[in-house]
């Protein structure tokens, strides 16, 4: 292990904010992409549907509940890595010794 792997407090701020920009990032594209999906979906089934609105609008909200599962998956994640972070962070500021080598995030 060489001192260059020691973690510092500046170090782990980097990373929670880096970690945040690609949760916002993955965020906003699942929510989008669920959104898109629908439209594109409900708007297929009315066309095809031969003009029938209960139909396309049951199919999109369909496709818009399937990306709810999607988005909850994914913020769970990232919650959790903040957690995990914020346990190293704890730890550092406690004055040991944390290799950046020896962190995994789960």
């Amino acid at each position: 292990m060489d001192n260059d792997d020691i973690l510092r407090a500046e170090d782990i701020a980097d990373a929670r904010v880096t970690v945040l920009k690609i949760r916002r990032k993955v965020l906003g594209l699942t929510a989008a992409t669920s959104v898109l999906a629908a439209v594109a979906v409900g708007i297929a089934v009315y066309y095809l549907k031969l003009h029938n609105v209960a139909a396309s609008t049951f199919v999109g909200a369909i496709f818009l509940m399937l990306g709810v599962p999607t988005f909850v998956h994914w913020w769970r994640h990232y919650r959790s890595i903040l957690e995990q972070l914020d346990l190293v962070a704890q730890r550092v500021a406690r004055g040991e010794l944390v290799y950046g080598s020896q962190v995994a995030f789960r």
